[in-house]
């Protein structure tokens, strides 16, 4: 077994990644990821599998650790238009209590509920600057990662890599994108102090207008990436759309 350790960064602080490495005594590599945030709600990334058998999406019960939390913290999934979330209780995950007053979530079962290397989910905190961090365990997954979104409009996801996401047209196809002329598909990243940053698919290139109100695309200059762990939304411009995200 190989211990690797990331340090990288929550919704909106970013830090320098440091890897290392520990050889025990089978073939699984695990990981865990240091998150540094000071918010209330940040938008986790899941660069993980499942300890006990890295080809399954790991179980929303080990994902983020409890060590830095607060028992009556939650965590919250999305799929397809319905939230499900999970509370701390007793320094484990248990099926959902109470939630935000603005996310209407239905109760779920950590200890069967899995999420896909790739997605996102929602951590909300009661003490989030005692301390400003957290952790994300698993086992470090061998496939290419690749996240294919079909049959919803809206989806939360993030980039497995520990490096910062270009969205590129050549990282996201889909049946339509390619031939689409006008205004489309959206990526929306969380900010600092619940602002946004939002991406549009126009003419085959992702952009975004900046504070000087000029559309800034790839290839031109201060195209700024989505930072590495960051969760964001990906949101289609039909149902009928299947988009597939390379990482």
């Amino acid at each position: 077994m190989k211990l690797r350790s990331i340090m990288c960064v929550g919704a909106v602080a970013l830090t320098a990644a440091a890897f290392a490495t520990d050889a025990l005594t089978d073939e699984k590599t695990l990981g865990w990821m240091r998150v540094d945030s000071d918010l209330a709600i940040t938008a986790v990334g899941v660069p993980w599998t499942d300890v006990g058998d890295p080809a399954n999406n790991v179980k929303v019960a080990d994902l983020v650790k409890t060590d830095n939390l607060t028992n009556g913290d939650n965590l919250y999934v999305y799929n397809n238009g319905t939230w499900t979330f999970y509370t701390l209780s007793g320094g484990a995950w248990v099926a959902g209590t109470t939630a935000n007053s603005s996310i209407t979530a239905t109760a779920g079962s950590p200890s069967t509920a899995t999420i896909e290397r790739g997605q996102a989910l929602y951590l909300e905190r009661q003490n989030p600057t005692t301390p400003a961090y957290f952790y994300v365990y698993g086992a470090v997954g061998s496939a290419v990662a690749t996240t294919t979104l079909t049959g919803a409009t809206k989806y939360l996801v993030a980039s497995p890599k520990a490096t910062a996401f270009v969205p590129q047209a050549s990282a996201i196809s889909g049946a339509t994108q390619k031939t689409r002329k006008t205004t489309g598909d959206q990526i929306v990243v969380p900010l600092a102090g619940g602002a946004t940053r939002t991406y549009t698919y126009i003419s085959n290139a992702w952009g975004y207008v900046n504070d000087s109100g000029v559309r800034v695309t790839e290839g031109t200059g201060g195209y700024l990436p989505i930072p590495l762990g960051t969760g964001f939304w990906y949101l289609t411009s039909s149902a009928e759309n299947s988009i597939q995200i390379t990482w």
